[in-house]
């Protein structure tokens, strides 16, 4: 491990061991409310480290993870359960879920009454967390499918078909996901940062613990290929242009593939 990764993940640590102390604390000396459970279901690369922050604005919201992507999974004690299975992706996997609430329950500031987790392969079976997260509440997020794809080609160095496979396979879970779930609202990346008032109203219609959220003047973290903090703001049109045409024609011969899909959710081919 080079002297940067460990800096990094010695300070991830002592994050994790400064909240476990403090929400040990934090239990002494307030009562627990009664909990509602709240997930961001999203594809990675589609806004939802971004969304996670601007939630975390409200006062009445814990997440489970504040570092890096915020993910749940990635938590020590949670990542050989999750984040370190081959087959966290699959549908069939069955991941320990009274184990996992245990350790996340740890993490949580439990005297606040909406407890917050976002880890994408989340989106392949979101009904599990409907039963052992009672009540569950759900963001169903989603990003315009060619700036999606290009943050896959980049930070994964997967091909624009495969790329262009998984974001159609991550939409057909987000459809199933719309079309079964209870106490679920549907925001695209473009309405989180074209119309944010709009989408806060959402937000407040599911949970009005969330309308506590005020956005002037905040700049947000989130990873992005900008590198820089920011205020909410469309980057896919500078993530579009990145694409090589090559690239865009392969994406489009899946995309065709799936029109109802992309129709469903808004979006249409970019001409090759």
């Amino acid at each position: 491990m080079n002297s940067a990764r460990f800096i990094e993940k010695s300070k991830r640590m002592l994050t994790w061991e400064g909240r476990l102390l403090r929400n040990r604390f934090r239990r002494l000396l307030y009562k627990a409310p009664n909990h509602k459970f709240l997930f961001i279901l999203s594809p990675p690369h589609s806004g939802s480290t971004l969304l996670s922050e601007v939630l975390s604005l409200s006062e009445n919201v814990s997440e489970n993870n504040p570092v890096g992507t915020r993910e749940g999974q990635q938590l020590p004690e949670v990542a050989p359960l999750l984040f370190r299975q081959s087959r966290r992706w699959e549908p069939d996997f069955k991941p320990d879920w009274p184990q996992i609430k245990r350790i996340w329950l740890k993490y949580w500031d439990v005297t606040r009454p909406v407890l917050l987790e976002k880890s994408p392969p989340n989106i392949v079976r979101a009904a599990e967390l409907s039963i052992h997260f009672v009540p569950a509440f759900f963001i169903v997020l989603y990003r315009n499918p060619y700036a999606h794809c290009e943050g896959m080609m980049r930070r994964n160095k997967v091909s624009a078909r495969e790329a262009a496979r998984v974001s159609m396979r991550c939409l057909d879970f987000q459809r199933k996901n719309l079309e079964q779930l209870d106490r679920v609202v549907r925001v695209s990346y473009e309405e989180l940062t074209d119309r944010p008032a709009e989408v806060l109203e959402r937000f407040k219609q599911l949970l009005p613990e969330l309308g506590d959220i005020r956005l002037e003047g905040q700049t947000f973290s989130a990873h992005n290929f900008l590198n820089r903090q920011m205020g909410l703001k469309n980057l896919n049109a500078q993530k579009i242009e990145r694409i090589p045409q090559s690239d865009l024609t392969v994406m489009n011969e899946v995309f065709r593939q799936h029109a109802e899909l992309l129709d469903y959710f808004g979006y249409v081919l970019i001409e090759d």
